[in-house]
């Protein structure tokens, strides 16, 4: 019967301790990564957006009023994430942009993204299509919004300035920008005193906005 080397147990029992211990630091790490993962993503929280920008400083021909816009924009339109990204102006007021937006259920629209051309026209960044889009600033570094449909019906979002390499490398923000004021109601905690839920119009407008 052979005899195993005791050096030869040494060095085994040596190398099966350095596996183990490789072992629970690697379980650890995907453990905590796991955990600092959300369980699920709102998928009306996705907003596409190509690869990479075509972005181009403004000339020094371009005039301050028009120059303003380019760069990246982020906030909501309707009930619906947005990101408006301008590539390049130019001094006669052309711009070419990147246009973004999420999944909607209430409006029944899938996110998707495209590049489109515009105009700045006395202050106002217009976009015609299967909408009349206008951004106007409300603000050094923000943007109002309207979208005219062709019956006439308005609808509005607003936008803050953003990085765009950032929104390139697939950065979002954990709060988007939402134009007015929204009212948020505690139906789990919060009953009228017959009992029942409370609606929009009965909750009190000092209470968790």
């Amino acid at each position: 019967m052979q005899t195993i080397p005791p050096h030869w147990i040494s060095t085994c029992g040596h190398m099966l301790g350095r596996w183990l211990a490789t072992s629970m630091v690697s379980l650890m790490l995907m453990m905590q990564s796991a955990q600092a993962q959300p369980l699920t993503v709102d998928p009306e929280t996705i907003v596409p957006l190509p690869p990479r920008f075509e972005m181009e400083p403004p000339a020094a021909d371009v005039p301050p009023e028009i120059a303003r816009f380019q760069g990246a924009w982020i906030g909501t339109w309707q009930d619906d994430r947005h990101i408006l990204v301008v590539e390049r102006v130019r001094a006669d007021g052309h711009a070419d942009l990147v246009f973004a937006r999420s999944d909607s259920a209430f409006n029944g629209m899938n996110r998707e993204w495209w590049r489109d051309q515009a105009t700045v026209v006395d202050g106002v960044l217009t976009m015609t299509g299967f909408r009349i889009f206008r951004y106007a600033f409300d603000g050094p570094d923000r943007l109002y919004m309207t979208a005219t449909l062709k019956n006439g019906v308005v609808t509005s979002g607003a936008l803050v300035r953003a990085d765009p390499v950032r929104l390139a490398a697939g950065d979002r923000p954990n709060e988007w920008l939402w134009p007015g004021e929204r009212v948020r109601i505690p139906h789990l905690t919060v009953r009228t005193p017959d009992g029942t839920r409370p609606t929009a119009d009965q909750f009190p407008a000092s209470l968790d906005r």
